[in-house]
């Protein structure tokens, strides 16, 4: 439980959770008088280090490190190598993803995403000297 004094409409609250996954957070609003709001359920997708597909979106999430990354198509999937999952490949049905988030954070990362992949890709290389490059 968290306590937020708020001025205005809008407020943010910074949370670590200790796992990943799909979360419930619950918030009430109570005002100056002692009013209170009903308690309102919202879901959050918390993820951790590494390539995950949520719902038709493949996450790519590094570390504070010198990420390296590369994104390549292969026939019906995508490959993901990434240093921060020992280069190990991961693949992912192609069909099932619609778009790619790759957030690298700090460090001097390098991301690269094959030509072949058409699908729409952001790329969050964060704080560093980052070598970021895409095109389909």
């Amino acid at each position: 439980d968290q306590t937020v004094a708020v001025s205005g409409g809008s407020f943010s609250v910074n949370h670590t959770y200790a796992t990943a996954g799909t979360l419930d957070v619950k918030a009430r609003v109570r005002d100056n008088d002692g009013g209170a709001s009903g308690v309102v359920t919202a879901q959050v997708t918390v993820l951790d280090v590494g390539a995950t597909l949520v719902g038709s979106t493949l996450h790519i999430v590094g570390t504070n490190q010198n990420d390296i990354v590369t994104i390549d198509k292969q026939q019906t999937q995508l490959k993901v190598i990434a240093s921060f999952v020992n280069y190990t490949p991961v693949y992912f049905n192609l069909a099932s993803v619609t778009q790619i988030y790759v957030r690298v954070d700090g460090g001097n990362d390098i991301v690269a995403v094959s030509k072949s992949v058409t699908t729409p890709t952001t790329i969050d290389g964060g704080s560093g000297n980052d070598v970021l490059t895409a095109g389909g």
